[in-house]
Protein backbone atom coordinates (compact mmCIF):
# COMPACT_ATOMS: atom_id res chain seq x y z
CA UNK A 1 0.00 0.00 0.00
CA UNK A 2 1.70 2.91 -0.76
CA UNK A 3 1.17 6.24 1.81
CA UNK A 4 1.44 10.03 0.91
CA UNK A 5 2.17 10.78 -2.55
CA UNK A 6 3.10 7.95 -6.08
CA UNK A 7 3.38 8.43 -9.43
CA UNK A 8 2.07 6.14 -11.72
CA UNK A 9 2.74 6.11 -15.20
CA UNK A 10 1.91 2.94 -17.83
CA UNK A 11 2.48 0.29 -16.59
CA UNK A 12 1.18 1.92 -13.71
CA UNK A 13 4.66 0.46 -11.67
CA UNK A 14 6.80 3.55 -10.83
CA UNK A 15 6.35 5.29 -7.44
CA UNK A 16 7.63 8.44 -6.30
CA UNK A 17 8.17 9.68 -3.09
CA UNK A 18 5.95 11.73 -0.88
CA UNK A 19 5.76 15.63 -1.81
CA UNK A 20 6.79 14.84 -5.37
CA UNK A 21 5.65 17.51 -7.71
CA UNK A 22 3.49 16.36 -10.91
CA UNK A 23 4.30 18.90 -13.57
CA UNK A 24 1.54 19.21 -16.74
CA UNK A 25 3.35 17.94 -19.62
CA UNK A 26 2.26 20.11 -22.94
CA UNK A 27 -0.92 18.36 -24.90
CA UNK A 28 -2.07 16.49 -21.71
CA UNK A 29 -5.11 17.39 -19.85
CA UNK A 30 -5.27 16.71 -15.89
CA UNK A 31 -8.21 15.76 -13.93
CA UNK A 32 -8.49 15.92 -10.06
CA UNK A 33 -11.07 13.71 -7.68
CA UNK A 34 -11.39 14.48 -4.11
CA UNK A 35 -12.64 11.66 -1.67
CA UNK A 36 -14.15 11.97 1.41
CA UNK A 37 -16.32 9.09 3.27
CA UNK A 38 -17.87 8.71 6.96
CA UNK A 39 -18.29 12.37 7.39
CA UNK A 40 -20.98 11.41 9.69
CA UNK A 41 -22.36 15.20 10.13
CA UNK A 42 -19.14 16.57 11.54
CA UNK A 43 -18.99 20.32 10.98
CA UNK A 44 -16.25 21.20 12.87
CA UNK A 45 -12.71 19.62 13.40
CA UNK A 46 -12.52 16.97 15.43
CA UNK A 47 -12.33 17.70 19.29
CA UNK A 48 -9.49 17.90 21.80
CA UNK A 49 -10.24 14.63 23.03
CA UNK A 50 -10.88 12.82 19.96
CA UNK A 51 -7.99 10.64 18.16
CA UNK A 52 -6.92 13.40 15.41
CA UNK A 53 -7.83 16.83 17.53
CA UNK A 54 -7.99 19.92 14.65
CA UNK A 55 -8.62 17.55 11.67
CA UNK A 56 -11.05 17.03 9.73
CA UNK A 57 -15.15 18.16 9.58
CA UNK A 58 -16.94 19.67 6.80
CA UNK A 59 -15.63 23.27 7.52
CA UNK A 60 -12.37 21.98 7.04
CA UNK A 61 -12.93 20.47 3.89
CA UNK A 62 -15.00 23.25 2.34
CA UNK A 63 -11.82 25.24 2.64
CA UNK A 64 -9.97 23.22 0.84
CA UNK A 65 -11.96 22.49 -1.55
CA UNK A 66 -12.50 25.68 -2.09
CA UNK A 67 -8.29 26.24 -2.26
CA UNK A 68 -8.27 23.79 -4.91
CA UNK A 69 -10.62 24.59 -7.48
CA UNK A 70 -8.46 28.07 -7.22
CA UNK A 71 -5.71 25.80 -8.05
CA UNK A 72 -6.56 23.05 -10.80
CA UNK A 73 -8.62 23.68 -13.96
CA UNK A 74 -10.65 20.19 -13.83
CA UNK A 75 -11.83 18.93 -10.11
CA UNK A 76 -14.48 16.28 -9.13
CA UNK A 77 -15.18 16.33 -5.19
CA UNK A 78 -17.45 12.88 -4.50
CA UNK A 79 -18.77 11.32 -0.75
CA UNK A 80 -18.34 7.80 -0.60
CA UNK A 81 -21.40 7.83 2.18
CA UNK A 82 -22.30 8.50 5.46
CA UNK A 83 -21.92 11.85 5.42
CA UNK A 84 -24.99 12.36 7.89
CA UNK A 85 -24.93 11.22 10.92
CA UNK A 86 -27.40 7.95 11.93
CA UNK A 87 -28.81 10.07 14.60
CA UNK A 88 -29.34 13.66 13.22
CA UNK A 89 -32.80 14.90 12.81
CA UNK A 90 -34.01 16.33 9.18
CA UNK A 91 -33.12 19.35 10.00
CA UNK A 92 -29.53 18.79 11.11
CA UNK A 93 -29.40 16.82 7.52
CA UNK A 94 -30.86 19.27 5.92
CA UNK A 95 -28.15 21.54 6.60
CA UNK A 96 -25.02 19.26 6.31
CA UNK A 97 -26.31 18.64 2.59
CA UNK A 98 -26.63 22.36 1.98
CA UNK A 99 -23.32 23.29 3.47
CA UNK A 100 -21.80 20.43 1.08
CA UNK A 101 -23.32 21.61 -1.56
CA UNK A 102 -22.02 25.24 -1.12
CA UNK A 103 -18.76 23.25 -0.86
CA UNK A 104 -19.02 21.87 -3.94
CA UNK A 105 -19.31 18.28 -4.35
CA UNK A 106 -20.14 17.02 -7.31
CA UNK A 107 -21.66 13.13 -6.50
CA UNK A 108 -22.93 11.65 -3.04
CA UNK A 109 -23.29 7.76 -3.01
CA UNK A 110 -24.82 7.41 -0.03
CA UNK A 111 -24.17 5.12 3.16
CA UNK A 112 -26.25 3.26 5.75
CA UNK A 113 -26.61 6.44 7.82
CA UNK A 114 -27.81 8.69 4.73
CA UNK A 115 -30.48 6.51 4.63
CA UNK A 116 -31.78 5.67 7.94
CA UNK A 117 -34.87 7.56 6.73
CA UNK A 118 -35.34 5.77 3.32
CA UNK A 119 -34.22 6.57 0.16
CA UNK A 120 -36.99 8.93 -0.90
CA UNK A 121 -36.40 11.02 2.26
CA UNK A 122 -33.05 11.53 0.86
CA UNK A 123 -33.86 12.28 -2.33
CA UNK A 124 -36.54 15.38 -0.51
CA UNK A 125 -33.60 16.79 1.27
CA UNK A 126 -31.10 16.99 -1.48
CA UNK A 127 -33.11 18.17 -4.43
CA UNK A 128 -33.22 21.48 -4.18
CA UNK A 129 -29.22 21.90 -3.47
CA UNK A 130 -28.27 21.13 -6.38
CA UNK A 131 -26.42 17.95 -5.02
CA UNK A 132 -26.26 14.48 -7.43
CA UNK A 133 -27.07 11.29 -5.53
CA UNK A 134 -26.97 7.74 -7.22
CA UNK A 135 -29.47 6.23 -5.28
CA UNK A 136 -29.74 2.37 -5.40
CA UNK A 137 -32.35 1.96 -8.44
CA UNK A 138 -31.58 0.24 -11.17
CA UNK A 139 -31.35 0.79 -15.23
CA UNK A 140 -33.56 -1.28 -17.06
CA UNK A 141 -31.23 -2.81 -19.81
CA UNK A 142 -31.11 -5.60 -22.29
CA UNK A 143 -27.48 -6.75 -20.81
CA UNK A 144 -29.16 -7.65 -17.84
CA UNK A 145 -28.89 -6.21 -13.81
CA UNK A 146 -26.61 -3.62 -13.68
CA UNK A 147 -25.48 -1.52 -10.72
CA UNK A 148 -26.64 2.20 -10.09
CA UNK A 149 -24.19 4.50 -12.07
CA UNK A 150 -24.35 7.57 -13.12
CA UNK A 151 -22.38 9.52 -15.75
CA UNK A 152 -20.72 13.44 -15.15
CA UNK A 153 -18.12 15.10 -17.42
CA UNK A 154 -15.43 17.30 -16.48
CA UNK A 155 -13.67 19.50 -19.30
CA UNK A 156 -12.94 16.62 -21.99
CA UNK A 157 -13.49 13.66 -19.74
CA UNK A 158 -16.89 11.74 -19.36
CA UNK A 159 -16.68 9.88 -16.31
CA UNK A 160 -18.90 7.06 -15.30
CA UNK A 161 -19.33 6.67 -11.53
CA UNK A 162 -20.64 3.40 -9.71
CA UNK A 163 -22.97 2.90 -6.77
CA UNK A 164 -21.66 -0.34 -5.48
CA UNK A 165 -22.51 0.15 -1.94
CA UNK A 166 -24.04 -1.81 0.50
CA UNK A 167 -27.66 -0.86 -0.49
CA UNK A 168 -26.95 -0.99 -4.18
CA UNK A 169 -25.36 -4.84 -3.51
CA UNK A 170 -28.44 -6.04 -2.21
CA UNK A 171 -30.21 -6.14 -5.55
CA UNK A 172 -27.32 -8.88 -6.32
CA UNK A 173 -29.04 -12.41 -6.39
CA UNK A 174 -26.07 -13.24 -4.40
CA UNK A 175 -23.95 -11.13 -2.26
CA UNK A 176 -20.99 -13.21 -3.36
CA UNK A 177 -17.72 -11.11 -4.45
CA UNK A 178 -17.86 -13.07 -7.64
CA UNK A 179 -21.33 -12.47 -8.35
CA UNK A 180 -20.91 -8.66 -7.42
CA UNK A 181 -17.72 -8.53 -9.47
CA UNK A 182 -19.86 -9.82 -12.48
CA UNK A 183 -22.71 -7.41 -12.14
CA UNK A 184 -20.14 -4.32 -11.47
CA UNK A 185 -18.02 -5.45 -14.60
CA UNK A 186 -21.13 -5.76 -16.88
CA UNK A 187 -21.58 -1.91 -15.52
CA UNK A 188 -18.33 -0.93 -16.45
CA UNK A 189 -18.72 -2.52 -19.85
CA UNK A 190 -22.21 -0.34 -20.66
CA UNK A 191 -20.15 3.00 -19.06
CA UNK A 192 -17.54 2.36 -21.79
CA UNK A 193 -19.27 1.53 -24.89
CA UNK A 194 -22.62 3.07 -24.45
CA UNK A 195 -21.88 6.21 -22.89
CA UNK A 196 -18.66 6.38 -24.08
CA UNK A 197 -16.72 7.06 -20.38
CA UNK A 198 -13.27 7.24 -20.64
CA UNK A 199 -12.58 7.17 -16.75
CA UNK A 200 -14.87 4.64 -14.56
CA UNK A 201 -15.00 4.76 -10.88
CA UNK A 202 -16.74 2.14 -8.39
CA UNK A 203 -17.89 3.42 -4.77
CA UNK A 204 -17.42 0.37 -2.64
CA UNK A 205 -18.91 0.69 0.75
CA UNK A 206 -17.49 -2.19 2.74
CA UNK A 207 -14.45 -3.75 4.21
CA UNK A 208 -10.85 -2.87 2.88
CA UNK A 209 -10.50 -6.21 1.94
CA UNK A 210 -13.55 -6.63 0.15
CA UNK A 211 -12.91 -3.38 -2.09
CA UNK A 212 -9.27 -5.31 -2.41
CA UNK A 213 -11.28 -8.20 -3.77
CA UNK A 214 -13.62 -6.66 -5.75
CA UNK A 215 -10.91 -4.49 -7.61
CA UNK A 216 -8.85 -7.83 -8.32
CA UNK A 217 -11.99 -9.03 -9.93
CA UNK A 218 -12.52 -5.76 -11.67
CA UNK A 219 -12.49 -5.50 -15.86
CA UNK A 220 -12.78 -1.81 -16.95
CA UNK A 221 -12.59 -0.09 -13.63
CA UNK A 222 -10.27 2.85 -13.38
CA UNK A 223 -11.06 3.94 -9.32
CA UNK A 224 -12.13 1.80 -6.41
CA UNK A 225 -13.55 4.75 -3.92
CA UNK A 226 -13.42 2.90 -0.69
CA UNK A 227 -15.83 3.92 2.05
CA UNK A 228 -14.26 1.84 4.54
CA UNK A 229 -15.43 2.82 8.04
CA UNK A 230 -12.20 3.23 9.57
CA UNK A 231 -9.93 6.17 9.97
CA UNK A 232 -6.64 5.26 8.00
CA UNK A 233 -3.91 7.48 6.77
CA UNK A 234 -3.41 5.32 4.20
CA UNK A 235 -5.06 6.82 0.89
CA UNK A 236 -4.17 5.10 -2.38
CA UNK A 237 -3.32 0.98 -3.16
CA UNK A 238 -2.94 -0.03 -6.53
CA UNK A 239 -3.74 -3.78 -7.87
CA UNK A 240 -3.89 -5.48 -10.86
CA UNK A 241 -7.56 -6.52 -12.23
CA UNK A 242 -8.21 -9.92 -14.07
CA UNK A 243 -7.31 -8.50 -17.25
CA UNK A 244 -3.70 -7.69 -15.42
CA UNK A 245 -4.53 -3.78 -15.60
CA UNK A 246 -3.92 -1.27 -12.73
CA UNK A 247 -6.76 -0.31 -10.72
CA UNK A 248 -6.28 2.50 -8.04
CA UNK A 249 -8.07 1.97 -4.40
CA UNK A 250 -8.59 5.20 -2.52
CA UNK A 251 -9.34 5.39 0.78
CA UNK A 252 -10.04 8.45 3.14
CA UNK A 253 -10.25 8.70 7.18
CA UNK A 254 -13.46 9.02 9.23
CA UNK A 255 -15.20 12.45 9.62
CA UNK A 256 -12.88 14.07 6.80
CA UNK A 257 -9.64 13.95 8.97
CA UNK A 258 -8.12 12.66 5.70
CA UNK A 259 -9.42 13.10 2.23
CA UNK A 260 -7.79 11.58 -0.88
CA UNK A 261 -6.34 12.95 -3.86
CA UNK A 262 -5.65 11.76 -7.07
CA UNK A 263 -4.77 13.73 -10.11
CA UNK A 264 -5.22 11.84 -13.19
CA UNK A 265 -2.91 12.96 -16.74
CA UNK A 266 -4.60 12.24 -19.63
CA UNK A 267 -2.70 12.34 -23.69
CA UNK A 268 -4.23 13.94 -26.45
CA UNK A 269 -5.74 10.77 -27.47
CA UNK A 270 -7.83 10.82 -24.00
CA UNK A 271 -5.66 8.07 -22.76
CA UNK A 272 -4.29 7.82 -18.67
CA UNK A 273 -0.48 8.25 -18.65
CA UNK A 274 0.50 9.24 -15.13
CA UNK A 275 -1.89 9.21 -11.61
CA UNK A 276 -0.66 11.45 -8.74
CA UNK A 277 -1.82 10.32 -5.26
CA UNK A 278 -1.96 12.50 -1.90
CA UNK A 279 -3.37 12.19 1.42
CA UNK A 280 -5.17 16.03 2.28
CA UNK A 281 -5.44 16.48 5.89
CA UNK A 282 -8.10 19.01 6.19
CA UNK A 283 -7.13 21.37 9.17
CA UNK A 284 -3.60 20.78 9.39
CA UNK A 285 -2.44 24.03 8.12
CA UNK A 286 0.85 23.83 6.98
CA UNK A 287 2.20 20.80 8.78
CA UNK A 288 3.63 18.38 7.22
CA UNK A 289 2.40 14.93 5.54
CA UNK A 290 5.83 12.96 7.84
CA UNK A 291 4.64 15.25 11.21
CA UNK A 292 0.98 13.93 11.05
CA UNK A 293 2.23 10.55 9.83
CA UNK A 294 4.10 10.86 13.66
CA UNK A 295 2.04 12.17 15.35
CA UNK A 296 -1.09 9.71 14.88
CA UNK A 297 1.01 6.83 13.92
CA UNK A 298 -0.82 4.33 16.24
CA UNK A 299 -3.67 5.25 13.33
CA UNK A 300 -1.18 4.07 10.17
CA UNK A 301 -2.39 0.92 9.86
Amino acid sequence: MAVGAVSVLRPFNVFADAGTKHPVLPGTDVMTILHTANIKGQWAALGIGEAMAGLGGLQNISQKITELKKEVPSILVIDAGNMTGRRQTNEERLLIYKKASRAGYDVIVPGRTDLVNGAGSLAELVKENNLHVILADYPSTTEGALLPYSVVRKGKTRIGIINAGQTALKGVQSTSILQASGVLNQTARRLRSAKKCTLVICVVQSSSQKCLELACLSDGIDVVVSAADKTSLHNTQIVRNKSNHEVIISYAGAKGAMMSRMDLTFNENGEKIKVASTAIFAGAGNETYASILKRHAVYNA
